[in-house]
């Protein structure tokens, strides 16, 4: 869903001229715990469950993967857009083994702007592909042999016990 509300931005539509947005998403989706929220949110992680928050910060062309666009979960225009957001789920949307969302764009003229992107890779991520984000997001954080030792840990000997991993993840 993520990929088709940043397809919208891309074709260079005015958010302030958006009345209404429908979101056409798998029925596993709709039903997640928190996923048909507006908000107002608590926290970042009440935002990323959000279908309304992911959908408003795309259309406003936001950093989707941006660790601080969900940081900045009480964003004034986020909110208020999300505010025009539906969402409502539809069985056989997991087409391809990934969430294929439609949204449907009304701008204030009446007409509507129809967006459907499929990126599989977004819903079935190899391990080399969460590697490289569990790099980008503890960059800052972990040093970079810490963040090796975490990726091997996850990755290696399934008999290694968790013990190591939590260690690793506490810095210990």
């Amino acid at each position: 869903m993520m990929e088709s509300a940043a397809a919208v931005f891309e074709q260079g539509v005015d958010p302030s001229q958006i009345d209404h947005v429908l979101v056409r998403e798998p029925a596993e989706v709709h039903a997640f715990p928190g996923g048909d929220n507006t908000g107002p949110f608590e926290n970042m992680y009440e935002a990323q469950d959000s279908t309304q928050f992911l959908v408003a910060a795309g259309l406003l062309g936001r950093p989707l993967t941006s660790l601080a666009t969900m940081r900045n979960f009480n964003d004034p225009e986020v909110l208020e857009l999300a505010q025009r957001i539906s969402s409502v789920g539809e069985e056989g949307r997991y087409a391809t083994g990934t969430a294929v969302a439609t949204i449907e764009v009304t701008l204030r003229d009446g007409s509507t702007i129809v967006s459907e992107r499929d990126n599989p890779a977004a819903h079935a991520p190899s391990i080399a592909t969460m590697s490289a984000k569990v790099r980008e997001l503890a960059d800052r954080t972990w040093s970079a042999e810490r963040i090796e030792k975490v990726i091997g840990l996850i990755v290696g000997d399934p008999q290694t016990p968790i013990t190591e991993l939590s260690s690793a993840l506490q810095g210990v």
